[in-house]
């Protein structure tokens, strides 16, 4: 027996060693990311896949030699809070974020380039595959309490928002708020209703349509006035100004903290739950520092900071909405997550083939 535990305590030593290092040798800033491929193989998957007592504290020795994390997301957290928090967390690695709502394109183009760059990839999930042609699985004791819809070998959910009905509060009286989808319906309201085209109309479109019937969506159609280039945060401005009493698919992340702002929203079954995933490259040029950021975006630190920022945690039990709503209990909503096979697979599609239907469903109904 004491054999067997200096065995495992030598060995424990030994990958310690060598990925503090090997690793120490990928600190550089080579943009052709020959500094990430040198470690090799191995020594990239210990990292990924280390599952030591020490591992914070040997992620981060590397990642102090290693400099800094690149991170390309389309979160405007990142900026503010997220690059606060990590870097006072963990002083000596800098976060260089790159914001963009089309990062994922930037991306794209260096790696079909060869230009290894990026870190971590932080955004909406569908917008680039996650799988081993441009990220490698990775695993993190801070992946425990996730979502199962969120949790994946290539990638974890770490925000999102919860798309539903909002109204003005001022010009519908509480007594009179729908309770279903089927309320909007109600002749009296017919004009009073706006929402957001793209991505968050071709989701509500379908988690509605799956659950009620074509039938119901085309009736719901006929009633809703899209609002051709107008964001869900748009919608939400337009319902405040008093433009319209109804918002058809806005953003939890919309609900003010400001009591005398007469912005209501409400839960209806079913809504969608649209979340940031976050992936780390397979060329990542700083893959401990990259570990580490994933690592502490899961941690209860990071999740916080996610949340004050409006944004709901993707962890089970935690807040899905920016401030408490008196009234309202999370677990018994209906939510269809974005990136659940259960959602965009009901049919046997791949997630392109889901996205391509409804968006022409959409289209055909409400445009």
């Amino acid at each position: 027996m004491l054999l067997k535990s200096r065995y495992r305590q030598l060995s424990a030593a030994l990958l310690v060693s060598s990925l503090t290092l090997t690793l120490a040798a990928c600190g550089g800033n080579d943009e052709t990311g020959s500094a990430a491929t040198s470690s090799g193989g191995l020594e990239r998957n210990a990292i990924m896949n280390y599952e030591g007592s020490d591992r914070e504290a040997v992620l981060y020795e590397c990642a102090k030699k290693e400099g800094e994390v690149v991170y390309y997301t389309s979160l405007g957290a990142a900026k503010t809070v997220l690059k606060e928090g990590f870097q006072a967390k963990y002083p000596g690695v800098k976060l260089t974020e790159f914001i963009d709502a089309a990062i994922g394109e930037r991306l794209v183009s260096e790696e079909t380039a060869g230009r290894h760059v990026v870190d971590v990839y932080g955004d909406l999930y569908g917008r680039v595959p996650r799988d081993d042609n441009y990220f490698v699985s990775f695993k993190s004791p801070n992946r425990e309490g996730l979502i199962p819809a969120l949790d994946d070998p290539y990638y974890a959910g770490t925000g999102g928002f919860i798309l539903s009905l909002a109204y003005n509060s001022k010009l519908v009286p509480a007594a009179e708020v729908p309770k279903t989808w089927e309320d909007l319906l109600d002749p009296k309201w017919k004009g009073q209703i706006i929402g957001a085209g793209g991505s968050t109309a071709t989701f509500m479109s379908a988690a509605i349509g799956q659950e009620k019937g074509l039938d119901f969506l085309e009736q719901l159609s006929d009633v809703v006035q899209i609002q051709a280039g107008v964001t869900s945060g748009g919608i939400a401005d337009l319902l405040v100004a008093g433009q319209a009493k109804f918002g058809w698919n806005v953003s939890s992340t919309n609900i003010s903290k400001d009591a005398n702002t007469p912005f209501g929203w409400i839960p209806l079954d079913p809504m969608v739950a649209h979340y940031q995933v976050d992936s780390i490259s397979k060329s990542a040029p700083h893959p401990c520092a990259a570990m580490l950021y994933v690592d502490w975006l899961l941690s209860d630190e990071g999740q916080k900071a996610i949340n004050d920022f409006g944004r709901s945690s993707s962890k089970q039990g935690k807040p899905l909405l920016p401030v408490e709503v008196p009234g309202q209990d999370p677990s018994s909503w209906n939510l269809k997550f974005v990136t659940d096979e259960a959602f965009y697979g009901k049919d046997g599609d791949t997630f392109d083939a889901f996205v391509e239907k409804w968006t022409k469903t959409y289209q055909d109904l409400f445009e």
